[in-house]
């Protein structure tokens, strides 16, 4: 039987022309797709520089939401300009949404684009002029879109459907897919390109679920790894993907997972 790493493999060759492969810290075959659907975000020349990132990162976070409105963005620089603060963490995707109309095609055909941030280059623009450090935080796996639109993408039941997390009553993407990850490349050289400074992954886990929901849920793509293969693999292979942009890739987890001996299930592994 023919390995179902290099099926994975030969599938994205044929959706791309060309995989990068990577050794991570398993001995699993890494994929990350560079440049899959060609030429995304804008043009060199229309990227807004960033300031450089501080010293000390003194940061908040901004939601879409307040990111794309005049007032509420107003105010919040004017909190930096009056304090310490000197970074803000904005959405560019938070539960399958994207927050503004992105040109990476994926985004389009499965519908993901949302209005929150009307016009991206010009928040961009006014937290140079404020002296603010940009990162754009982007949810990887707890995306319910993507994992509606693409259900092969997805965490699967046992009885063969789609996985529904019992907290929220939404889909995941499977952690373990190559399509996933490539998504998510794909919106962080947008926003990199776009004028982000840096990349803030999260939610770049498993679903946090008792052992007995553990034991519902099926990975299409596991391909006998183990959960913290998975994100180690994603993790590696998107720096990798993204080195030429020059810019910290960061990834936020559990405070348990520092001290905890394994995964603890997540997939996060110190």
């Amino acid at each position: 039987m023919t390995n179902p790493l290099t099926l994975m493999r030969a599938a994205a060759l044929r959706r791309c022309g060309s995989v990068l492969s990577v050794s991570a810290w398993s001995t699993a075959l890494v994929l990350i797709v560079a440049g899959c659907d060609g030429p995304t975000g804008p043009a060199t020349d229309d990227r807004v520089t960033p300031v450089p990132r501080p010293a000390s990162v003194r940061g908040i976070y901004v939601n879409a939401h307040a990111a794309g409105s005049a007032v509420r963005l107003d105010s919040l620089l004017d909190l930096a300009d009056r304090s310490s603060v000197n970074t803000f963490v904005i959405d560019v995707k938070e539960f399958g949404e994207v927050s503004y109309a992105s040109t990476v095609p994926l985004v389009g055909q499965i519908g993901a684009a949302r209005s929150f941030i009307p016009d991206l280059r010009q928040v961009l623009r006014a937290l140079r002029d404020h002296g603010v450090y940009p990162i754009a935080r982007i949810v990887c796996f707890r995306d319910p879109v993507l994992a509606d639109a693409r259900p092969q993408w997805a965490i699967r039941t046992v009885a063969g459907g789609v996985w529904l997390d019992p907290e929220t009553n939404r889909s995941w993407v499977d952690p373990y897919n190559p399509n996933v990850w490539a998504y998510n490349v794909d919106l962080a050289r947008e926003a990199l390109a776009a004028g982000f400074a840096e990349i803030q992954w999260d939610y770049v886990r498993f679903p946090d679920v008792t052992d007995s929901v553990r034991a519902t849920m099926v990975f299409p793509a596991q391909a006998g790894r183990a959960a913290g293969d998975a994100i180690a693999e994603f993790v590696a292979g998107s720096r990798v993907a993204l080195a030429s942009a020059s810019a910290p890739i960061t990834v936020d987890v559990f405070g348990r997972v520092v001290t905890a001996s394994g995964d603890t299930g997540i997939g996060q592994n110190f």
